[in-house]
């Protein structure tokens, strides 16, 4: 998901981006951010065309997805589950 995020960047823009990981005790947000306006979508590419799935693997892997845009861009963001599991605890 996090590579998907920033390979978007690079590959869609020409300047840099920033990417923000937010982790609570339920969820983990993966945000990346651009100074790009152009908002991005899912695509459905045909079966023998190469790229065009990113979007659509971020939105079958995550909770929710979206698009915040911001003063100077953008902000492409994905929400996951954060997964816990008890017999990791210090005891």
């Amino acid at each position: 998901m996090v590579t998907e995020l920033v390979q978007n960047v690079s590959q869609h823009t020409d300047a840099d981006g920033e990417l923000l990981i937010t982790a609570t005790a339920n969820t983990v947000v993966v945000e990346v951010g651009d100074t790009s306006t152009v908002i991005p979508s899912a695509r459905h590419p045909a079966a023998d065309q190469i790229g065009g799935r990113g979007l659509s693997l971020v939105q079958a892997l995550s909770q929710a997805w979206g698009v915040r845009t911001c003063p100077h861009g953008k902000a492409v963001w994905a929400q996951l589950s954060a997964i816990t599991d008890p017999s990791l605890s210090a005891a």
